[in-house]
């Protein structure tokens, strides 16, 4: 038996070009949705480009004279995939040096003794800022360690200006937050995850497409890739040595290694590296 359903598509145009999104019917019950987005250069020298579902890795595809925003956009709607179990993703701005506490300003509440907090804000241009609203927009639902929940409770949970990207998705979102000590959360749609939080977060990963997010968090980030919890990674790599304050990764701790799926560059210098977890890395035997 097949279950039809209508094809959709959207049109996106650009100085030099145009490209369509397409989502197919469905074949066979239980079979994958085709999605692909086409585009086409236009003028005296045109050329043809798409990508599918079934190619996943390309994601070096260019949109034709977009403006980044509309390139990030359809490689989100390219990535959509509901048909998976809920991917999750985490985003941390980190600095040279490895640094990601107090990326974005001096708090001796939440960091004391840190007394170069906010090095990442002043290196965020319009892309950069673009490209996390981006992100954030495409989010199911969001997971934190307790210290960056509270962070964000206090600040992005109070505030009504929902027409914000991040505004919007965090306070209309489900939220989670790993904690044993937390038993009353006051945001909006909160739930406490502890126990078994390994068990806990596959159950959530187990649900039917969408994207699980951990933004921050770097105790949980660290905690969750040592648990192959995380399916994909962003870095947000700052031209910057803090030289003090908590890093990502201490001095031992497990091996791993990771398949770069996207790379760029932002003006004032930021890189975003995009990883997913490959297992153990191969280590040389011999020296030449």
């Amino acid at each position: 038996m097949k279950h039809h359903r209508e094809r959709t598509s959207v049109n996106l145009s650009t100085k030099r070009g145009s490209c369509t999104y397409t989502t197919g019917p469905r074949g066979n019950a239980g079979s994958e949705r085709t999605t692909t987005i086409c585009c086409n250069s236009g003028g005296e020298h045109q050329s043809n480009a798409c990508m599918s579902n079934q190619s996943m890795e390309s994601r070096s595809f260019e949109f034709f004279g977009a403006s980044r925003a509309k390139h990030w956009f359809l490689l989100a709607l390219i990535h959509e995939r509901k048909d998976e179990p809920m991917k999750l993703t985490t985003n941390i701005q980190i600095s040279v040096d490895g640094v990601v506490q107090a990326n974005g300003g001096r708090n001796e509440k939440q960091d004391p003794g840190m007394e170069r907090g906010g090095w990442a804000r002043p290196l965020f241009d319009n892309e950069a800022l673009t490209f996390v609203n981006e992100f954030y927009r495409r989010a199911d639902a969001f997971l934190f360690g307790r210290r960056t929940y509270d962070l964000f409770a206090g600040y992005w949970g109070v505030r009504n200006d929902l027409e914000n990207p991040i505004v919007g998705a965090l306070n209309t979102k489900p939220k989670y937050v790993v904690s044993n000590t937390l038993t009353d959360p006051q945001w909006t749609d909160t739930t406490v995850l502890s126990g078994d939080v390994v068990a806990a977060i596959r159950e959530l990963k187990a649900k039917t497409g969408g994207e699980l997010q951990v933004h921050g968090s770097g105790t949980l980030t660290h905690w969750l890739l040592a648990h192959n919890l995380v399916d994909e990674m962003n870095l947000l790599i700052c031209p910057v040595i803090v030289g003090q304050g908590a890093r990502l990764f201490p001095d031992t701790g497990p091996d791993l290694a990771l398949d770069l799926v996207d790379s760029r560059a932002f003006p004032k210098g930021i890189t975003l590296q995009v990883y997913r977890p490959a297992g153990r890395p191969q280590y040389a035997t011999t020296i030449d």
